[in-house]
């Protein structure tokens, strides 16, 4: 997703324990008729993050063993990425 390509990728060293505001990608409740469509689409997008995280580490710019953590933005909707290798 063209969104994530805002992380810096040159070394994975300039990714460590940083968080990230992906702001195209929120998911803001009043878009949704229920809580169950809300954390379904909170879920699609956690999903897409972690796919384009996990083609970091198979394409080496993230070293094997790194891990991505997700939280939401209460009152933004906006998922914030924290990397950590």
């Amino acid at each position: 997703h063209r969104d994530l390509h805002s992380f810096p990728t040159r070394r994975s060293s300039d990714l460590e324990g940083k968080c990230a505001s992906v702001s195209k990608m929120a998911v803001e409740r009043s878009s949704y008729s229920s809580e169950d469509d809300y954390k379904n689409a909170k879920q699609a997008v956690s999903a897409e993050i972690r796919k384009h995280f996990n083609k970091l580490v198979a394409d080496g710019v993230l070293p094997a063993g790194s891990k991505v953590s997700i939280n939401w933005h209460p009152e933004t909707g906006t998922p914030q990425v924290t990397l950590r290798a």
